[in-house]
């Protein structure tokens, strides 16, 4: 290969490997510009009423609830990715293929980055290389086409242009060490785990020493201020998000069983790294797992390789250090500091694959052969791997383009993962397949026996709600019901569909009932009074069903359905208002 690519003039193989990569780019997740919103891309977006107002970017950086109402994610501190997306909302409005081209020229500018970060650290063409394949790996596909994965992008793009700078600098606090700083307060602004960055820039100095070696005088003004940054970040994040301690945060209920389901992780990731054609949306790993060992000797295996690998030679070395890289830029996201979240994600890996690729692709460049018949095969397998990632990677295009196509795949693929499959039937519900969905439930319900009411209760909301759909109304009614007694309350959400179960069923008086008991604590819900004199018509309360009308219509005088109910004195429009 290295005798192929020498035919391209230096001057040519830069231009003509940036264009391959937008192509390439382009050709693999061009699609996306016609998907729309996928699971929490809604939660940080769609029903995010901060990114919807540009002007009130400084919240985002001084409210914990900017990024999201949600609890558990306003735990997070990403004040840049907000940006990023009311940014997006401010050009392209709700339009999500606007989102997703943004997402799109991120990728191909992370990719750009690689080289500006390792072009002057290791074989230019290796790590232009790398960065082709970089930006077609179907392994970091969710990198691009999952909006919610904008932090990933945001910060691995702003790691490696500070890596790019470190290892430019003349002298403390020139200007590619100020560059540098500026990009890591980006970074780390964008998604916690770019603190690892600031671990990483002395590992690139000591190993290349660059921009000088690491025990000079000069080192301790280049590396503080990298150390100051870091505790500036954290003091702002303390201040602005609830960090007290989550009950049971460890995975594995502890540290170290915490470490032995990460062996497993780790070897998953190294499995996407050389295997990325089964890809899976959503991971779940067990707490116990009887292989376990295994997973534990193969990364034992991993490190003592990187060990014996740095004794020999310059491609030794490079093997060494994507190995170091791979489990250094994983720790933020390993859980050996109790933080909620997910336990594996290949967003996760975004950046570390960033690093990785131009490592190992330098240290195969070393290793390859110099024979012609060599270069030819490397040629041919190269150019078999780039296709057949662009095939998978057009393919994962369609998997994300909504909820139901992203569901659909996702519930066969784990078909006893209760979360999944009720939030696969809860797109089947809302694309008209009520039969579906309630076949769906009735098989999830029976496994849920020994889970918690926070877990139960959705199950059987959606399975009322595809009863409901399917004219079963009877049923639908004793679902709703289960919902009330396991949340112990009657949310906003459920009360429409309550009410209409036992409308249809027959059971006027409940409905009427659940009506007015809702009514005494809201009593400005419009929908509400309408759907009361829908009720009180049906009872053969004329009287009380137009007061009824009438109250809704004080209340909002654009409600059309009341307006027309309380002109037509009894007609009935569909029941009730949801």
């Amino acid at each position: 290969m290295q005798k192929m690519i020498s035919l391209v003039s230096e001057r040519y193989f830069l231009p003509m490997s940036l264009l391959a990569i937008v192509v390439l780019s382009c050709i693999a997740y061009g699609a996306c510009i016609n998907n729309g919103f996928v699971w929490d891309d809604e939660t940080f977006i769609v029903n995010n009423p901060y990114i919807h107002d540009l002007a009130s970017w400084p919240d985002y950086f001084t409210k914990s609830e900017s990024i999201s109402n949600v609890a558990a994610l306003s735990r997070m501190y990403r004040p840049l990715q907000t940006v990023s997306f009311a940014l997006d909302a401010a050009v392209w409005n709700s339009w999500a293929g606007g989102y997703h081209l943004t997402s799109l020229l991120l990728h191909i500018a992370a990719s750009f980055a690689i080289i500006f970060a390792f072009g002057n650290l290791v074989d230019r063409r290796a790590a232009t290389l790398a960065a082709v394949i970089f930006s077609i790996h179907p392994a970091l596909s969710e990198g691009v086409l999952s909006l919610a994965s904008r932090g990933n992008q945001l910060y691995t793009l702003f790691a490696l242009l500070a890596v790019g700078y470190f290892v430019r600098v003349s002298r403390p606090f020139d200007r590619n060490h100020l560059l540098s700083l500026l990009a890591v307060s980006l970074s780390l602004l964008s998604k916690e785990p770019a603190i690892i960055v600031v671990a990483l820039l002395p590992v690139i100095q000591a190993f290349f020493d660059r921009p000088w070696k690491i025990w000079s005088r000069q080192s301790v003004l280049l590396l503080a201020p990298f150390l100051a940054l870091a505790g500036l970040y954290l003091a702002a994040r303390m201040a602005v998000v609830d960090t007290s301690p989550v009950v049971n945060a460890y995975w594995g209920g502890s540290l170290g069983n915490t470490l032995i389901m990460q062996s497993q992780i780790f070897v998953r990731y190294f499995r996407l790294l050389v295997w990325p054609f089964i890809l899976i949306g959503r991971y779940y790993e067990p707490y116990s797992d009887p292989l376990f060992l295994l997973y534990i000797l193969i990364n034992v295996l991993i490190l003592l390789t990187a060990f014996v690998a740095f004794r020999r030679g310059a491609a030794g070395r490079l093997l060494a250090l994507a190995i170091a890289w791979f489990y250094i830029s994983l720790a933020p996201v390993s859980n050996i500091i109790p933080i909620p979240g997910s336990m594996m994600g290949e967003r996760f890996i975004y950046f570390t694959f960033a690093g990785m690729f131009p490592l190992l692709a330098a240290a195969i460049w070393d290793l390859e052969p110099k024979r012609a018949y060599a270069t030819a095969v490397s040629v041919s397998v190269l150019a078999a791997i780039l296709l057949s990632f662009l095939i998978m990677d057009i393919q994962r295009t369609g998997v994300w383009k909504n909820n139901s196509a992203f569901f659909a795949v996702l519930a066969k693929q784990q078909p006893d993962a209760p979360l999944v499959q009720i939030l696969a039937a809860k797109e089947e519900v809302a694309s008209g397949k009520a039969a579906a969905a309630v076949n769906r439930l009735e098989r999830i319900i029976k496994t849920l026996s020994t889970s918690t009411p926070a877990e139960k209760s959705p199950a059987y909301y959606w399975y009322g709600r595809a009863l409901l759909d399917a004219g079963r109304f009877e049923e639908a009614f004793q679902q709703f019901s289960i919902v009330v007694l396991l949340t112990r309350t009657i949310s906003s959400d459920l009360v429409p569909f309550l009410v209409e179960a036992a409308a249809r069923s027959g059971n006027l008086g409940t409905a009427r009932s659940i009506l007015e008991k809702e009514l005494r604590t809201s009593p400005m819900n419009d929908a509400m009074w309408n759907n009361l004199g829908n009720i009180l018509l049906m009872e053969g309360d004329a009287i009380g069903g137009r007061a009824a009308y009438a109250r809704a219509l004080a209340i909002n005088p654009a409600n059309n359905e009341a307006a027309i109910n309380f002109r037509n004195a009894g007609g009935i429009s569909d029941l009730p208002q949801r």
